[in-house]
């Protein structure tokens, strides 16, 4: 599963914040449904790309 999501630690992002998350925010979200962060692409300068896939969450 791919996330597109605008960076809320960015605060000049012309976004509500209500819209934005931390790339730790959709871990939490995401992982708790199954999946496994595998990749952060930080290619966009105001979204994190995120890479999940099905699997065990990670133990930090």
């Amino acid at each position: 599963m791919v996330l597109l999501e605008y960076r809320k630690e960015v605060p000049d992002v012309p976004i509500k914040l209500d819209h934005k998350m931390t790339v730790e925010d959709a871990k939490a979200e995401v992982e708790a449904e199954g999946f496994r962060l595998d990749k952060v692409i930080s290619a966009l300068p105001r979204q994190h790309i995120l890479v999940f896939v099905p699997g065990k969450r990670r133990v930090q």
